[in-house]
């Protein structure tokens, strides 16, 4: 999950909890809690209670520093996925 929430971070910005719950999938909520007090213990992750007492998560600023790492991460993957798709399209 700690990949996925932090990619749910980067990408969607600030979210609550449940928004990170429906975000990242096959996860247990006892699982999601464990990870998000470890990224924030980390300083990856903040938590803001806030006024209305709903706790919202966002990246610090070295969270946000990921966002490189995240992009070439993204363009490889996708680079692969049309690499397997053409090969196995011609093999076909």
């Amino acid at each position: 999950m700690e990949a996925a929430g932090l990619r749910s971070l980067l990408l969607n910005g600030p979210q609550r909890y449940n928004e990170l719950l429906s975000t990242v999938t096959a996860i247990s909520q006892k699982e999601l809690t464990r990870n998000l007090r470890e990224l924030t213990a980390t300083g990856l992750m903040a938590r803001d209670s806030g006024a209305n007492r709903t706790a919202r998560y966002e990246l610090t600023q070295l969270g946000k520093s990921l966002m490189p790492t995240f992009k070439k991460l993204l363009t490889w993957g996708q680079k692969l996925l049309a690499t397997r798709s053409s090969t196995n399209l011609q093999v076909s």
